[in-house]
């Protein structure tokens, strides 16, 4: 687990030299909400496309064991890593030959959304997978969990460290990104295909640290380079289509991952997970950037300077989270607490934003800070509670069917935001979104009533 940890910190090499580089060329990039929703709606319209092999990817080898399940994972987080370095290979010649454009940087995006949604819900299962300690979870009054097989539910003992290591891990490397931002491109004379060069070599690091030490099974002197190749577990379907194969498995995955949120018991889970949706498309219908460079007339630095702050605020709160859960006395209050206030934040930074003068852009800064870390503290409960909800041959068809409907619901946010904000303007249009955020909350909690605000995760000791 230490070794998955520094796989990360290498992959933030390339973060930190090319990072802010590429926020200012999409910030630059995206002059209206219009302009954006142009780059950003094929995006996630790829990111969809890679929705379709999320789950049923990282829960392949379930048929098979437990350890080649883990073992089919190690090669799909391997897969990932390779892919992200043809990408900035791409990249350093593409931007080798002109000026960045939307056409010049497509295919990047749209690579870059096919292994982050196609992939992500591997290596969200992979990283839990090499977690050794469990106990098993029971309910309130200490009766025992059972997952969707009828066995003892498991918890992972230091999951909700973890998550929290990993998150900060790669919020930390946004975070120097945006410190060394301005002296980086200063060194490189702006020449942006420089800066992709260290992220081709912190992808090759990251994958030499992945391949030979955090094999789950395996220690580093065993490991051989056959061993991504040794174990098929397609053989028995290699005469259907792929495509076609990968879309009935992709179904089903949807069809189990619904069938098992669909249970009495995990009525709790539903609504945390309804709860991460709302606040994925509010995200989604707004750019904090792009509402300071263009909407409130701020330089590239200042651009910087929010983005360093809001970036410390979500780093902050990864740090905080375990002990927030603690001091709050649950996951679903906690969650609960933090998206009212988020949605109430949000609807004052459109207040804020409507002053459209410079003036303006340090207190939007500030409360967007606010917004950042509320928000990074909801998503994690509902991901903490997602991987504890269900045996690990589940978890990555829950976790894939989730980016289905959220990135459905991002392109819906993308274009009902390009069109709001031509009617209204973005400032008014970020009031609404933020007050309708805290109906909704209001409405789940409502809903779950009781269950919802006292849950939590209760490991038998």
């Amino acid at each position: 687990m230490r070794f998955y940890a520094l796989s990360r910190v290498a992959s933030d090499i390339g973060v930190v030299a090319f990072g802010w580089a590429e926020a200012l060329v999409a910030t630059n990039l995206s002059v209206t909400q219009a302009a954006r929703a142009s780059f950003m709606v094929p995006t996630l319209v790829f990111h969809l496309l890679g929705s379709i092999i999320s789950g049923p990817l990282a829960d392949w080898a379930e048929r098979f064991s437990l350890e080649r399940l883990a073992r089919w994972r190690w090669r799909i987080v391997l897969a990932r890593c390779a892919g992200n370095l043809a990408l900035a290979l791409y990249l350093v010649m593409a931007l080798g030959q002109g000026e960045p454009s939307i056409p010049m940087f497509l295919p990047f995006l749209l690579g870059g959304a096919v292994l982050k949604s196609g992939l992500r819900a591997t290596e969200n299962a992979f990283h839990v997978d090499l977690l050794r300690r469990e106990s098993v979870q029971v309910d309130p009054d200490g009766r025992p969990l059972y997952d969707e097989r009828g066995r003892p539910l498991l918890y992972k003992t230091h999951l909700l460290s973890l998550s929290s290591l990993v998150l900060s891990i790669v919020e930390l490397g946004d975070f120097v990104a945006l410190v060394v931002g301005g002296l980086v491109m200063k060194v490189a004379s702006g020449r942006l295909a420089q800066l992709v060069a260290f992220d081709v070599a912190a992808h090759v690091i990251c994958f030499v640290v992945l391949f030979y030490f955090c094999h789950p099974q395996k220690r580093a002197r065993d490991i051989r380079l056959a061993d991504l190749l040794r174990e098929e577990y397609v053989a028995s379907t290699a005469k259907v289509n792929p495509a076609v194969l990968a879309v009935v498995h992709f179904l089903r995955s949807i069809v189990e991952g619904l069938r098992f949120l669909a249970a009495p018991e995990r009525h709790v889970l539903r609504l945390l997970l309804v709860g991460c949706f709302i606040v994925e498309i509010v995200t989604e219908a707004y750019d904090g950037s792009m509402i300071v460079k263009h909407v409130m007339g701020g330089s590239d630095d200042a651009v910087r300077y929010a983005m360093l702050v809001w970036k410390f605020g979500s780093l902050a709160m990864m740090f905080f989270v375990p002990l927030f859960a603690r001091w709050v006395g649950g996951i679903g209050r906690l969650f609960v607490i933090t998206m009212l206030l988020d949605g109430l934040v949000i609807a004052l930074a459109g207040n804020i934003a409507g002053a459209h003068t410079v003036l303006a852009v340090a207190p939007f800064v500030v409360v967007c800070f606010v917004d950042h870390a509320l928000t990074g503290i909801a998503t994690n409960m509902a991901g903490l509670a997602t991987n504890s909800a269900s045996s690990a041959a589940m978890r990555g068809r829950i976790m894939g069917t989730l980016v289905f409907f959220v990135i459905l619901g991002d392109i819906a946010s993308e274009m009902l935001a390009s069109v709001l904000s031509e009617r209204i303007g973005i400032p008014k249009m970020l009031e609404r979104i933020g007050l309708l955020q805290v109906v909704v909350v209001f409405v789940l909690l409502l809903i779950g009533g009781k269950r919802l605000w006292s849950f939590g995760l209760h490991p038998d000791q």
